[in-house]
């Protein structure tokens, strides 16, 4: 394409260039956020609280429990206001800007807890390590309802400000590129922020902090049309009557719903292997945190390549078959991980195997959605999956620190590979159904009045 020939999407017009680096700039921020926020606290949060004392079941009350219980919640307002949001910013990014110091000092606090923690347990007559406790656990809280914001809006920008004939392209770069900056954090980074939590956190906070700010500066919304008009009835029962809507719409379905439970079966899965894979190589197979990074940061490179194969043959087949097969090896590498890891080079394999499937997996994911959900009420479709996601992970994620409490580290494996099964299953309905309505070639969602 002639890099002067414009690209548009609703009133914004792009030359190439233009459009690259406004791509640039949501890259760059969504790699801080995925680095602040899903790489590096996931990492340091579960060795901070197992420094206190507190129980595996407690660690995943705060990390597990209470973020999904806010979630399900936030995620759906905070979707909806800012689907009918209008200013002069635009609808999304006002949410973004005001929510960057908020989640960038939080994260700070959460890195310097250790060392607030002795004034704290002066001044409030209590032990040292409870102290800390409390702080973590009100700081990840604060957190997490903060994140929230930018974590639910951030993702609509890729349909408000670029092409859609270049979303997926631009998909698969973000993809291959996070797959690299998530070698980098695992190889040069880990070790250090689980052993320097202050300094790390700061680094990572004020990076996020940047990159948001740049991309707010620098990444214009288009107009909008007007919000569609209230009907002149009572505010209860309007809201009644939204609310009735969107479950009616989203629920009533047997291929959605069964989509919606096999993400969140695959979430559930996940959740044990990404609190306590840490603990279980350290404390278990006596793996140092320094080669636990460097076996994440190989099987981070290896995905990055795995993920640029497998945008290519997403393209020849469809999204769902290749979730389905990621589905069936994850289970069978934790059927052979669980019998087979003793030590450091058998959980160097596995470790690595699992990496590459999971980003596989991942970048299926949007795609399927994409295809699979009704294009004008696709960021309501997301937010229902959300939903049934955060649902069972309150559920389910206490329960999996007290079977990592009773049984040890070693049953991740079993976790992932039970709640893996049943996701698979549920992955089986909604194929049969999406064959019905036409598949690959024919395929066409419910249409609601």
């Amino acid at each position: 394409m002639n890099s002067s020939s414009e690209l548009r999407i609703g009133t914004l017009n792009y030359t190439m260039p233009q459009m690259l680096l406004v791509m640039a700039f949501i890259t760059l921020a969504g790699q801080a956020m995925a680095l602040l926020a899903y790489y590096m606290l996931p990492a340091i949060m579960p060795v901070l609280l197992d420094q206190t004392g507190c129980s595996n079941r407690t660690i995943a009350i705060i990390t597990g429990t209470i973020p999904q219980f806010i979630n399900f919640f936030i995620c759906p307002i905070i979707s909806t206001w800012s689907d009918k949001c209008r200013t002069r910013m635009g609808r999304r990014q006002p949410f973004l800007l005001w929510s960057t110091p908020l989640v960038a000092g939080l994260v700070v606090l959460i890195g310097w807890s250790n060392h607030l923690g002795g004034p704290l347990a002066s001044l409030l007559h209590l032990k040292a390590a409870t102290a800390i406790l409390l702080l973590l656990a009100l700081s990840h809280t604060l957190y997490t309802v903060c994140f929230l914001v930018p974590g639910s809006v951030y993702y609509y920008l890729y349909a408000d400000v670029l092409p859609p004939q270049h979303v997926g392209t631009f998909l698969s770069v973000f993809t291959f590129i996070g797959t690299g900056v998530n070698f980098l954090f695992n190889k040069y980074m880990l070790s250090y922020s689980v052993n320097n939590p202050g300094p790390a956190c700061t680094l990572i906070a004020l990076l996020y902090a940047a990159t948001f700010l740049f991309l707010v500066k620098n990444v214009q919304e288009g107009e909008y049309p007007p919000p569609p008009k209230q009907i002149a009835e009572s505010f209860p029962r309007r809201m009644s009557n939204q609310v009735t809507t969107y479950f009616r719409e989203c629920y009533s379905t047997r291929l959605f719903t069964f989509l919606f439970i096999c993400t969140a079966m695959n979430q559930v899965s996940n959740f044990c292997r990404q609190s306590f894979n840490l603990l279980f190589a350290t404390k278990e197979l006596g793996v140092t945190s320094q080669q636990y990074g460097d076996i994440m940061a190989i099987g981070s490179l290896a995905a990055a390549i795995a993920v640029l194969i497998m945008g290519k043959i997403m393209d020849l087949l469809h999204p769902i078959w290749v979730y389905l097969v990621s589905e069936v090896i994850i289970i069978a590498m934790n059927v052979w991980g669980y019998f087979v890891v003793k030590d450091e080079p058998s959980f160097r394999i596995v470790g690595i195997a699992i990496c590459i499937i999971y980003a596989i997996q991942a970048l299926a994911q949007t795609p399927m959605f994409i295809q699979l959900f009704p294009k004008e009420k696709y960021g309501q479709f997301c937010s229902a999956n959300s939903m049934i996601n955060c649902f069972l992970m309150v559920i389910l994620t206490a329960l999996g620190g007290i079977a990592i409490d009773h049984f040890g580290y070693r049953f991740l494996f079993l976790w992932d590979f039970g709640f893996t099964l049943l996701a698979t299953l549920a992955l089986c309905v909604v194929i049969h159904d999406w064959l019905a309505r036409g598949g690959k070639h024919h395929y066409t969602p419910p249409t609601f009045g």
